[in-house]
């Protein structure tokens, strides 16, 4: 069957003949990251028309002890974000509830170098659509004799016409270190 590709006869869609068609990650809005940040951070100035969905990836951390509590928002600090968490840890139990407020619960927060990481994907982020509907999911490796380890997700509402081209990330204490934090968005869904 000359001239025609494996894809095309195995009725595979939209599969690259070669290497030159498949897709580049990584080039213009498609993905931007930042790693070395301290402290509370802003992320800023992020792209707003090219895709639908934001989706982030998170590390961040405290320098204080083995769990520590923080919070994330999205653009605006005066629009409202409505959402609910759960979380569950050895030691440290279970625990849910719901928010109202600009800020979402974050816990756990990982200790220095410890893994831990924030996942959040936000439907709608680049849009004029009002209900920017969200989830995220969190762990944290932290452990000592009775082990901190723990697991958290949530789900929402943000509540705003406007593209969101902003984050704030408010860690424990404010004291995350610059050696162990940092983002990375990937862009979902284009326009």
């Amino acid at each position: 069957m000359a001239g025609v590709t494996t894809a095309s006869r195995a009725g595979w869609g939209i599969i690259a003949s070669s290497e030159a068609m498949n897709p580049k990650v990584g080039q213009g809005s498609d993905m931007s990251y930042s790693p070395g940040l301290g402290g509370n951070f802003y992320i800023s100035n992020i792209p707003t028309d090219r895709w639908k969905d934001l989706e982030i990836w998170i590390h961040i951390n405290q320098q204080s002890t083995w769990a520590g509590e923080g919070y994330f928002a999205f653009g605006n600090s005066a629009t409202p974000n409505r959402g609910c968490y759960n979380y569950w840890g050895w030691s440290t139990g279970q625990s849910y509830g719901g928010n109202s407020q600009t800020n979402q619960y974050v816990y756990p927060q990982s200790y220095s170098n410890m893994a831990g990481c924030l996942h959040i994907y936000l439907a709608n982020a680049f849009t004029n659509q009002n209900t920017k509907a969200w989830y995220y999911e969190a762990y944290n490796s932290s452990g000592n004799q009775t082990s901190y380890a723990t697991v958290q997700a949530g789900a929402g509402v943000y509540e705003t016409t406007t593209p969101v081209d902003q984050m704030y990330i408010y860690t424990p204490w404010g004291n995350g270190s610059s050696s162990y934090q940092g983002w990375q968005i990937i862009g979902r869904n284009p326009q």
